[in-house]
């Protein structure tokens, strides 16, 4: 959990000009019964796309997304699939610190 917390990350996304805040793409999870973002603690892995890299850490992404959202971390050799019990379990940890 700490790792993911403090972890840098680049989210696909687009940046409009006239929006408050940067809206992500959302896709299909692994679970075709519910939709995910997709982040890379590296920009190569994403910038073959035609997205932009909104960045984030674990913490801000957390709390960024919609609580129905999960997330997949792609990296160069394959990637991490959050579910949103797993997603749930951390904000959980994170209300519990005193």
């Amino acid at each position: 959990m700490p790792f993911f917390i403090a972890a840098k990350f680049f989210v696909a996304g687009k940046k409009i000009p006239t929006a408050a805040a940067p809206v992500f793409f959302i896709q299909r999870s692994p679970n075709p019964e519910r939709w995910c973002v997709t982040a890379s603690e590296s920009s190569e892995v994403l910038a073959k796309h035609d997205v932009d890299l909104i960045e984030h850490t674990g913490k801000s992404l957390l709390a960024a997304i919609e609580p129905t959202q999960e997330i997949v971390i792609a990296y160069a050799d394959g990637g991490d699939y959050l579910t949103l019990e797993q997603l749930d379990y951390f904000r959980g940890l994170q209300t519990s610190k005193p």
